[in-house]
């Protein structure tokens, strides 16, 4: 069985005038948070930017849920700050277990030169099994 729900923004601008692109009010959608739920393993796909201002969609969508481990798709995330950054590390020192699927290289170094890569979790791959091994940011650089 599975749960989807899906956390999305949306924006709603007014027509351009004299034919310049219009900024929609309230800024762009820069994450959304999917949640995903299929035999007890609660997945979020993150799509977007985990940036300041946007993090706390992260949070909230952790709360909206009794279970206390997560697997953290990061495959479309396109950018992180120090806030996204500091949303992760909010969730585990909440009593969150997180687990970070799929981060693109960007992300791996990012966690490398923070050394947050020793508190979470990292593997590559579709869904996460007990007993799949976590890859380093050193074993990704090795291929």
């Amino acid at each position: 069985m599975s749960l989807v729900e899906r956390g999305v923004t949306r924006n709603h601008a007014k027509p351009p005038a004299h034919g310049r692109l219009a900024q929609p009010q309230g800024g762009p959608v820069l994450l959304n948070v999917i949640a995903e739920n299929v035999d007890g393993q609660l997945t979020f796909h993150l799509e977007g930017r985990l940036v300041r201002g946007e993090d706390t969609k992260l949070l909230c969508a952790a709360l909206r849920h009794a279970q206390r481990e997560i697997v953290l798709n990061l495959r479309g995330l396109t950018a992180v700050d120090a806030r996204g950054l500091g949303a992760l590390i909010s969730l585990q020192a909440s009593g969150f277990y997180l687990r970070l699927s799929n981060p693109t290289r960007g992300v791996l170094e990012l966690l490398a030169r923070t050394k947050l890569d020793s508190i979470f979790e990292v593997f590559e791959g579709g869904a996460f099994k007990p007993g799949d091994l976590a890859v380093s940011a050193e074993a990704l650089g090795a291929r």
